[in-house]
């Protein structure tokens, strides 16, 4: 009922001329408010709503009912070809699952809704650049407070965010600082906006807002963000002219000094992990993955195993080369005759299957295969080569560091295929869209107009 609550606003405020306003309630319903409402509160069965972002389709399907003219940019799918390319795959593969593979349609149609949030690209051509501004400053804020909530988790001992897993028992009896993985889920485009003085992006309280989300990296003890984070840091020093020597220096001694400081106050647990790094042996992939003992394994050499044993398994056979097991999850009746022995073990202690959140790859080559795995890739890579020529632009550049944090992070996690991440991407690329296209054909980018 709470998402309905802002369906309907967002319904009105966007035919209504208010569309930033329209897609930042989006953004809201996506992420069940910012991970500040609990999910099952914005779940709503007899509407099809079983996750918050399914809200984000239905809003979509009731706007293409009343303007279905708003999927007749047709310049966006011209100039990216790659999102025709991976739209007709993925209808093919929902036709190969149902009537090939027989996989339960209810079960085939509740991935491939998951692969389809790159229509939210259609909604967003209409903005006007303040518009996006709008936006992004209001994701800041959100998100900002967001962190503020999950700074507060390992003094509280309470998890606050929705999302919540957390080594919290263990970590209390070790008398160290409890890990959350319910990181607010926008905090790296947050910090890339913050990154630039206050001239280039009009938000208040930036230095504090920063040091918030700063705060919140570092207590997540991931290290695939914090080097995303820094590595983004740097490209922004570089793109921005920034990067003398006396500078690399300085910045390298901080980067480091805070890394040792960070380590030093949760237990060593990043040096742990890169001597786990380091001891990861590709001797391991030899071996048969049936014999292999899941509690002998550092927490790298489990995702890389995972990750091998689906890759070997794929490869071995063209069809699932290209279309991979279906679009299957671990419920489905068919997935009963798959034997993975490398998995987190679900709630009865089986093997997972099929889901699994430490590396997103995994999933996706069986769901989509290596060839639509790879049509995925080139998609990001395809909107990252475009926002480079235009990287003079500062929310190109940050749009820049998103794909590339995403990229990095997905070696040890799942953010990266999310569907409230595909959201934010395409609002990039319908900035990119309106920063290029507009100039030379205002008309030409989309046929409806939704702002005042």
């Amino acid at each position: 009922m709470i998402g309905l609550c802002f369906l309907l606003p967002a319904i009105y405020c966007y035919l209504s001329g208010r569309a930033w306003l329209a897609a930042f309630l989006l953004f809201f319903l996506a992420t069940a408010g910012f991970q500040i409402i609990p999910v099952q509160w914005m779940a709503m069965p007899p509407l099809g709503v079983r996750k918050a972002y399914d809200w984000v389709l239905l809003f979509t399907g009731i706007i293409v009912l009343i303007k279905p003219q708003i999927l007749a940019g047709l310049f966006a799918w011209k100039h990216f070809r790659i999102l025709v390319l991976y739209c007709s795959f993925l209808v093919v593969l929902l036709l190969y699952s149902i009537f090939v593979k027989e996989i339960e349609v209810s079960v085939a149609l509740r991935v491939f809704r998951n692969f389809i949030f790159f229509i939210s690209l259609f909604l967003f051509l209409p903005l006007q650049p303040a518009d996006f501004e709008k936006i992004w400053k209001g994701v800041v804020y959100a998100t900002s407070i967001a962190s503020v909530l999950y700074c507060l988790q390992p003094l509280l001992h309470v998890g606050i965010l929705n999302k919540v897993v957390s080594d919290l028992d263990e970590d209390l009896q070790l008398g160290i600082v409890s890990r959350y993985y319910n990181v607010p889920v926008f905090i790296c485009p947050v910090l890339f906006f913050l990154f630039y003085p206050q001239h280039t992006f009009h938000i208040r309280f930036r230095k504090i807002l920063l040091g918030i989300n700063v705060l919140a990296v570092l207590l997540t003890q991931h290290r695939n963000l914090m080097i995303a984070v820094l590595f983004s840091f740097f490209l922004y020093l570089i793109f921005n002219n920034k990067l003398r020597l006396g500078n690399a220096i300085i910045y390298c001694t901080l980067s480091i000094g805070i890394l040792i400081g960070a380590d030093s106050f949760l237990n060593n647990r990043l040096s742990k992990g890169l001597e786990d790094i380091g001891k990861t042996s590709l001797n391991r992939q030899t071996e048969q993955f049936q014999n292999v003992s899941l509690s002998d394994l550092s927490t790298t050499e489990f995702r890389e195993m995972l990750f091998m044993e689906r890759l070997d398994f794929v490869s071995k056979n063209q069809t699932r080369v290209f279309f991979g097991i279906g679009l299957m999850t671990d419920d489905s009746k068919k997935a009963r005759n798959l034997r993975f022995y490398v998995g987190a073990p679900d709630e009865d202690g089986n093997i997972s299957q099929i889901a699994n959140i430490d590396i997103v790859w995994a999933s996706m080559l069986l769901q989509l295969g290596i060839v639509g795995s790879l049509i995925f890739i080139f998609l990001h890579l395809t909107l990252l080569k475009e926002f480079f020529m235009q990287r003079r632009n500062p929310y190109m550049q940050t749009g820049i560091f998103y794909i590339v944090s995403l990229f990095i992070s997905s070696l040890y996690g799942s953010v990266i295929a999310m569907p409230f991440t595909m959201c934010m991407t395409m609002l990039y690329a319908a900035y990119y869209f309106r920063l290029t296209v507009h100039r030379v054909n205002p008309g030409k980018l989309c046929p409806v107009s939704t702002s005042r």
